[in-house]
């Protein structure tokens, strides 16, 4: 008699991993690692602020701590006004949104919407990000010269991160939930093959901002190591 097919019943058969999928999985996981870690770090330092600040307290004051928190919701920080964006009657390019070069003026250095991106391990600057309400403008560190097809720059930050919000605002306007040019957006310049900036309109919210930022910092952090 032959073989019996139910001999194989119950065993899942897996279909076959590419080479491209394990890489993806691999840098997914190297990611994953990276942020756990990056997570890790800051909580330390938070926790060892928080001591700090505690021990503070209760040498330095008799103010008990939720009264210096009703003073600080009455008084808050001031910022710098910031000015509108001028009508031009068309999508401006980074060169027209962040300064020429790669050198933040004064006024980005001291606006709230400026941040630097740095690597966890020595604090070393490896871009700038210029944030408003509809976009964010990351400029490269010119002491650093990346191409877009170094990994993992297209590979997960582009594909995974920014496509994969792309694609959930894609189907939140095909669902009437938002409107088609509220989707998320992305531009990536480069110059004699280095990445001269990367713009992503439409990011939305706050969460997914620190992701981004969170992401191209690790991107460009892995991409260096690879040079």
């Amino acid at each position: 008699m032959s073989a019996s097919p139910q001999k194989s019943e119950g065993k899942a058969i897996r279909p076959a991993t590419t080479d491209e999928e394990i890489q993806k999985v691999a840098e997914i996981k190297d990611y994953l690692e990276t942020k756990i870690s990056d997570l890790e770090s800051e909580l330390g330092k938070l926790r060892g602020m928080l001591v700090l600040v505690d021990t503070t307290l209760r040498e330095k004051s008799f103010i008990p701590a939720i009264a210096l928190r009703s003073t600080a919701v009455a008084s808050p920080i001031r910022t710098a006004p910031q000015k509108g964006p001028q009508n031009t009657g068309g999508v401006k390019t980074p060169e027209a949104v962040v300064p020429r070069g790669n050198e933040p003026s004064r006024e980005n250095q001291q606006n709230a919407n400026h941040r630097q991106l740095r690597r966890t391990k020595d604090s070393m600057i490896l871009g700038e990000a210029f944030i408003d309400e509809q976009k964010v403008v990351i400029i490269p560190s010119k002491e650093i010269k990346l191409s877009q097809h170094t990994p993992p720059f297209e590979s997960f930050f582009v594909n995974r991160i920014l496509r994969g919000f792309q694609s959930k605002d894609e189907e939140e306007a095909k669902n009437g939930k938002m409107k088609p040019n509220e989707v998320l957006q992305y531009n990536v310049v480069e110059t004699e093959g280095s990445i001269s900036s990367v713009t992503i309109f439409n990011y939305r919210d706050t969460a997914r901002l620190n992701e981004i930022l969170s992401t191209v910092t690790w991107a460009f952090t892995r991409m260096l190591e690879k040079k």
